[in-house]
């Protein structure tokens, strides 16, 4: 922690405790940095340390330890990916769905501007995947991700021994309708009635701690 007196200290932690606890357990402090007077600071910005660890224990912990997954593209694509030795991952404000994040924050903080969430697109980058099932894709799929059924699946499997030591990269499910957003609305209100109760603003806390999330929505 950056130039921080007891109170900041104690209040990072209270804010730890009280506010990010009951939406991910196992959030674990990062970097902590106040602004102002040392003694008497108008501000502090709190980060997690950023891994996919700090799921475990929250509705957004992905529990299917096969790993296997299939990413559907066009044939196109798949020449750049072999070429390339790997795969890219896309900004939100590439895709096609305009309310990619939108629908989610805006449901979540109704007076974020379109402005700001489309800032928040461009710094959140996606991978997406459906899990695999050997002799079972649904066409569907492949008509719905894989070119209108002319595209390929590249089917790969992640080592479960690193997965929760990943570093600013989050495994998840995607999540569907409102209900599905009531933990981090929770989250929401208690993060600003933490402000209110001890008169400080406590800054990072879409980018930090919410937009990960929320792109799962």
């Amino acid at each position: 922690m950056d130039n921080f007196d007891k109170r900041t200290e104690l209040l990072v932690q209270q804010y730890y405790d009280k506010v990010i606890k009951p939406l991910l357990p196992k959030a674990e402090q990062g970097t902590s940095s106040s602004f102002g007077l040392i003694d008497s600071p108008s501000s502090i910005e709190i980060s997690p340390n950023p891994v996919n660890g700090s799921l475990i224990g929250s509705q957004y912990e992905y529990k299917n330890l096969d790993l296997i997954f299939i990413h559907y593209t066009k044939l196109k694509w798949v020449k750049n990916i072999l070429r390339d030795g790997k795969m890219r991952m896309y900004s939100l404000s590439s895709m096609d769905d305009e309310q990619e994040l939108s629908y989610a924050l805006q449901n979540i903080i109704p007076d974020k501007s379109d402005y700001t969430v489309n800032n928040y697109k461009t710094e959140t980058f996606i991978l997406s995947m459906n899990e695999y099932q050997e002799n079972k894709e649904l066409i569907q799929n492949w008509i719905d991700y894989g070119d209108n059924g002319k595209g390929a699946g590249i089917v790969f499997q992640f080592p479960e021994s690193s997965l929760h030591n990943w570093y600013h990269h989050y495994l998840s499910k995607v999540y569907y309708g409102d209900n599905e957003l009531e933990a981090l609305k929770q989250y929401h209100i208690r993060h600003t009635d933490f402000f209110l109760d001890n008169n400080m603003e406590i800054k990072g806390q879409v980018k930090h701690f919410m937009l990960p999330l929320a792109a799962f929505h």
